[in-house]
């Protein structure tokens, strides 16, 4: 079979020629080097689910991929950051037969503070931690729910990416 794929924000045309929602997120690995020469990565803790997340959010309209990202981590964590590089995309089918596709960027903080979170997120997350990064593997490793993709990838790309420009 060849098939020919339309894309647009929401969807793309599958062989069948019938419509299937796809979902375009995008966020970050944010990290930090500590005085002792270690790697944290920041995670959010989610009040509803009591699991550990990467920062990412959904696309609005014909936003890149970049300012989807920027923009998420922002209200998600108060900090701004910047992309240092694209790391990687991560794709899931999810229960209701739809698609995710989260792509995911190196980001170190600039300026700001957990205090400038907006109130959606700050009734959704009740923790964020710098956490080692090993640790932080093993934390994202935990959810078992097929919603969510595997963040221990992103962050062992931005390990690999880190550890190749020190």
């Amino acid at each position: 079979y060849h098939a020919t794929l339309r894309t647009s924000n929401s969807g793309f045309e599958s062989w069948r020629g019938q419509m299937e929602k796809v979902h375009i997120s995008s966020g970050g690995v944010i990290y930090r080097i500590t005085p002792k020469n270690k790697i944290e990565i920041l995670l959010l803790h989610q009040r509803s689910s009591h699991k550990w997340h990467l920062p990412k959010g959904t696309r609005e309209g014909e936003e890149s991929l970049e300012k989807t990202a920027l923009r998420e981590v922002e209200e998600e964590t108060g900090l701004k950051v910047e992309i240092e590089k694209y790391l990687c995309k991560l794709s899931l089918l999810k229960e209701d037969g739809s698609s995710k596709i989260t792509h995911y960027f190196l980001m170190k903080p600039v300026e700001g503070d957990f205090d400038g979170r907006s109130h959606e997120d700050k009734n959704k997350y009740d923790r964020m931690e710098w956490v080692e990064i090993e640790k932080a593997k093993k934390l994202l490793l935990l959810k078992k729910f097929k919603e969510f993709e595997d963040e221990k990838n992103a962050v062992e790309a931005a390990e690999k990416a880190i550890k190749e420009k020190t």
